[in-house]
């Protein structure tokens, strides 16, 4: 897949954010755990709590993703790792 965690990334946020703005990355997202009925829900709750003070960090990533345009270019995934439908395609 050549994807990559930024768990033990001390600045995650700068190399998120430096990525968001690379046309070429893409990322997978799972939704497991967002509150919602609907991919689309889950992404969009957790993003709009991405924007307040003390967000956590995937309410966050969410919240630049949408902020940047690029939730098209997500691929979303439940816990088994089933990729699911992108509702912003």
């Amino acid at each position: 897949m050549g994807a990559e965690t930024l768990l033990r990334d001390p600045s995650w946020k700068t190399t998120l954010l430096g990525e968001i703005a690379n046309p070429a990355s893409r990322f997978t997202v799972n939704v497991e755990g967002l509150s919602g009925s609907s991919v689309a829900q889950k992404v969009l709750s957790a993003a709009q709590q991405g924007i307040r003070p003390g967000a956590s960090p995937t309410n966050w990533e969410l919240a630049q993703l949408y902020q940047a345009g690029r939730l098209r270019d997500v691929t979303f995934v439940n816990r088994l790792g089933e990729v699911l439908a992108n509702p912003f395609k």
